[in-house]
């Protein structure tokens, strides 16, 4: 990474914890999806999704994080994940899969300084709340908010392997 290059994280919101993607590991977002249900999957895959020709599995995020599962309304979207991504300095690539993750909501796109972003601080527990902290990589501090970078790679265990 050059040494003056920002990150640039699109941000969504599940259960109302703040989250983030690089903005290169999206693909596209949508407002709905017809899904196909998949007999018996595992719980968090909703179904499949037929997409200009290409299958994706889309998955309930909220329910990979061990959180209750998404309630699907106005404000839900789909973000359709590239098959080669970069998480911070993790590389992470789904052999031709494509998958769609289901979240609340979809907030800003944030621009910050890699320099910003942080560890998880070891007292940050958010398991009362249900969150299972493996699944965050690293921080980002903001002004009213604390919004946390998926580890991708810890949530799709079992998928990506």
């Amino acid at each position: 990474m050059a040494v003056n290059e920002s990150l640039r994280f699109v941000t969504f919101y599940i259960k109302g914890f703040l989250f983030g993607l690089d903005i290169f590991s999206v693909r596209e977002i949508h407002k709905q999806l017809e899904y196909t249900k998949v007999p018996l999957a595992t719980e968090e895959v909703l179904g499949l999704v037929n997409l200009r020709g290409q299958i994706l599995t889309m998955i309930d995020t909220s329910l990979l994080l061990q959180l209750n599962s998404s309630d699907v309304n106005k404000d839900s979207r789909y973000i359709i994940l590239k098959t080669e991504m970069k998480i911070l300095d993790e590389n992470i690539n789904t052999d031709g899969d494509i998958y769609g993750l289901l979240v609340d909501k979809i907030g800003d796109v944030i621009e910050t300084d890699p320099s910003k972003i942080e560890d998880v601080p070891s007292n940050l527990n958010a398991k009362n709340s249900g969150l299972d902290i493996e699944y965050v990589k690293k921080i980002l501090k903001l002004d009213n908010d604390i919004m946390m970078i998926l580890n991708l790679k810890q949530l799709f265990k079992g998928y990506l392997e």
